[in-house]
């Protein structure tokens, strides 16, 4: 008997851990709106969005240095549909995991990319939120949208 009642709490256990009542890695992620560094982020995610992909990318928006992030007015971490909806609008392609729109001084990124064929390490992650706020600082001095993509501006960053 004792044994079954063991059985039957391990199960237990193991279910809710799955269903998220726990801090389970695997537990989803809600539709929210932050703040970080004093910028709104709205959290758009979709059924495969988990808690720990949104936890990854607010981690690495929180270490940005104060002149990049305070040129950003929105920040949007999205699930796959959303994401490719706006990037199609704005010209961002289906290849892209984040962009910047220079005319609201906003960024959009794709928060599901760590389960891409294209797997993003942390370092991607918060090279990719670095690039696209740098857009956005570049446009805010005149220089407009330039390639950054063989700019090296990440060392000042801590992964």
């Amino acid at each position: 008997m004792n044994k079954i009642i063991k059985v039957i709490l391990s199960s237990v256990f193991c279910l809710s851990t799955l269903a998220g009542c726990t801090s389970s890695p695997y537990a989803k992620a809600k539709e929210e709106t932050l703040t970080v560094q004093g910028v709104p982020v709205y959290v758009e995610p979709d059924e495969n969005t988990a808690k720990n992909d949104v936890d990854t990318f607010l981690k690495y928006l929180n270490k940005q240095p104060d002149y990049l992030i305070s040129k950003c007015t929105k920040i949007y971490l999205q699930g796959e549909n959303i994401y490719y909806s706006d990037a199609e609008n704005n010209e961002a392609g289906q290849s892209s995991v984040g962009y910047a729109d220079p005319e609201n001084y906003n960024v959009h990124l794709f928060i599901n990319n760590t389960k891409s064929l294209d797997h993003m390490t942390e370092y991607d992650i918060m090279t990719t939120i670095t690039h696209e706020l740098w857009h956005l600082y570049d446009s805010s001095n005149g220089n407009g949208i330039n390639d950054l993509s063989n700019f090296e501006f990440f060392s000042f960053i801590q992964c």
